[in-house]
This record gives C-alpha cells, sequence and structure tokens, in this order.
C-alpha cells in the first residue's frame, strides 16, 4: 500500500512539473507563428536573396550584405509609397482577388494579371509600382553579379549574351520568311 501511494505521489508532482513546460513550449510555438513577416517585408528579403540551392561563400554572402544596406531603405521607401497610396477598396479588392486566385490555382503572371486587375490602379500607383519593379530588377541584377559562373548554371541563369544569340536567329528567319 506504502508503494503504491509513494509510486501515485511521485506521479503526481512529475506531471505538475511538466504541465507548465509543456504550456511553455505551445506558447513558444504560437509566437513564432505570429511573427511572419508583412507582405512587403517578405518582398524585401526576396528581393535580395540568393536563387535557390544556390550556397554562397562568406565573400559573396558579405557582398550581399552591402547591397542590401544600399538598396533595402530605398525599396522600403517605395513599398510605403506605394501601400500608402492603396484606398482601403483596393485594399480589400486585392486581398479577394489574391484568394481567389489562390482557391483557382492560378500562379505567376495569371495570378498577377488577376489582381491588377481588380485594383484598378490610377497612373500615380501604376508609376510607383513600376518604380518598385525597376528598383527590384537594378537589385537582381547586382545579386546575380556577385555569383560565379557555375551557380547561375546551377540555378539556371543564362547569362546575356545567350539571349542576344537567340534574338539574332530569331531576326534571321524573320527576314528570311519575307
Amino acid at each position: 500500500m506504502r508503494r503504491t501511494s509513494r509510486t501515485l505521489t511521485i506521479l503526481g508532482l512529475a506531471l505538475c512539473l511538466a504541465t507548465p513546460l509543456m504550456a511553455a513550449d505551445d506558447a513558444k510555438k504560437k509566437s513564432k507563428k505570429g511573427k511572419r513577416p508583412v507582405a512587403g517585408q517578405r518582398q524585401l528579403n526576396a528581393a535580395f536573396s540568393a536563387p535557390k540551392g544556390i550556397e554562397l561563400s562568406a565573400d559573396q554572402q558579405a557582398k550581399i550584405a552591402e547591397i542590401k544596406k544600399a538598396y533595402s531603405s530605398k525599396l522600403s521607401a517605395a513599398f510605403t509609397k506605394f501601400s500608402g497610396s492603396l484606398s482601403a477598396e483596393q485594399k480589400k479588392s486585392r486581398a479577394d482577388a489574391f484568394k481567389a486566385a489562390k482557391e483557382s490555382g492560378t500562379k505567376g503572371k495569371e495570378q498577377k494579371k488577376a489582381i491588377a486587375a481588380a485594383l484598378k490602379l490610377t497612373d500615380e500607383q501604376k508609376a510607383s509600382q513600376k518604380a518598385i519593379g525597376t528598383l527590384r530588377k537594378e537589385i537582381r541584377g547586382k545579386v546575380l553579379a556577385v555569383l560565379t559562373a557555375e551557380q547561375k548554371e546551377k540555378a539556371g541563369i543564362k547569362s546575356r549574351g545567350a539571349k542576344k544569340k537567340g534574338a539574332k536567329k530569331n531576326a534571321k528567319k524573320k527576314k528570311e520568311a519575307k
């Protein structure tokens, strides 16, 4: 009888000690989920990232960090200007269009077109959006310039010269067809 009561007492104490620890783990998991970056921040991070599957050297990481330091404030200001210019109605229609595109399985350019059509941007908003695109393209070019030829090949990035050769061939074919 004593042995049973002693065992039950020890199990009860262990349970009392384990319960707060399990609750703390749940709280940590919930706090991590709630700290997702906002859309603009995700786009900022994506602009400065290397292509998937590419391992960067310490020197390359330092160069990309310099690029990020130089451009992050400009890009952040451009995002803030654009999102600040959207009305509440436009933000709601953008969210609805995104949700509808996601449910229908639309991705990439089709998704962007559907969202842009739902937004009904003004000329000023379109100019702001174009400025963001130009800035992102400039950043992307600088990030890709940091990569070696092998890294670019592994990521499937073609050099600009390869595109020009293809354009010349297409131009020759068009001339010959006439």
